[in-house]
């Protein structure tokens, strides 16, 4: 009797949790991926409901486009100090580098840090982490206050280079150049850029309110839920087409932070040139969809 108590409350548990995708085909079928979609959305507006954050311009824009762009987001000095820090991280001398390459010859070099990493990057975890405008629209975003932001979620930043390299194997793995949706509920992520960037260097491309919950884009999480099953599924152009949207390569300057909802459809643009980089401060921000 125990065991038939169990086994429903182990599903149920699996049904709210942080699984991208429920495993079940029968479940599916029934729209209980779609199911898990909505009831996180409706657990995120009332939690904005409680966020004195919601006011902000940045955040608004945020919410109802799906991105926001902050230009000049540091003063000229601190912007040179984060620079510095950046380029000491992907130094041969640093500690922790991960580099990784797509099947587009595409390779990222990235380099962890967290609060704890005051006294090696001063300036990035100050402009950043410590930094209450730019933690106002993440918490915002979230609808997490005080200290419910750190408690309700996992938050990670690091330094990342991208570039094209032709002296490693590619993989044959599903690229980041490649338009897709992180997981099924909001995630938000902040990219701040340190060099200028655009179609050369891999601009960010964004599908403006991809992240809204439509008939069609519903429709294409069902579908996907019952058929390719992937837990961070591609969409193509006529699919996007399909559903009334278009991707938009996004140029910005230096010293612009983009924040983006990426359960909107998003991708990292490719290299026309293989003598530029994109260097990046990437931020992310995985909250519990569903507390």
């Amino acid at each position: 009797m125990r065991a038939v108590i169990a086994l429903p409350w182990t599903r149920a548990k699996r049904v709210f949790s942080k699984q991208k995708m429920f495993d079940t085909t029968l479940g599916n079928l029934l729209g209980l991926q779609i199911f898990r979609i909505a009831v996180a959305r409706a657990s995120l507006t009332f939690r904005r409901m409680r966020c004195p954050e919601r006011g902000n311009p940045y955040l608004r824009t945020l919410i109802r486009e799906g991105y926001c762009a902050i230009e000049d987001f540091l003063p000229g000095e601190e912007f040179e100090r984060v620079c510095s820090e950046f380029e000491r991280s992907m130094s041969g001398e640093a500690k922790g580098i991960s580099v990784e390459v797509d099947k587009f010859h595409i390779s990222t070099k990235s380099v962890a840090f967290s609060l704890a990493d005051k006294d090696k990057y001063p300036a990035t975890i100050r402009s950043f982490l410590d930094n209450p405008a730019c933690m106002a629209i993440f918490k915002g975003h979230e609808g997490r206050v005080g200290d419910g932001f750190y408690r309700r979620g996992s938050f990670r930043s690091w330094f990342q280079r991208a570039f094209t390299d032709l002296t490693r194997r590619p993989t044959e793995e599903e690229s980041n150049s490649d338009l897709h949706t992180d997981t099924f509920h909001t995630l938000t992520k902040g990219f701040f850029y340190l060099k200028d960037v655009d179609v050369h260097n891999a601009a960010f491309t964004f599908v403006p309110r991809s992240h809204r919950l439509s008939r069609r884009r519903l429709l294409f999480e069902y579908w996907n839920s019952i058929g390719r099953k992937s837990q961070a599924p591609r969409v193509s152009d006529q699919e996007l087409t399909r559903m009334g949207l278009k991707a938009q390569p996004m140029a910005f300057r230096a010293n612009t932070l983009v924040i983006a909802n990426t359960f909107g459809f998003h991708g990292r643009g490719m290299f026309s040139r293989a003598d530029v980089t994109r260097d990046i401060v990437k931020l992310d921000y995985r909250s519990h969809p569903f507390r």
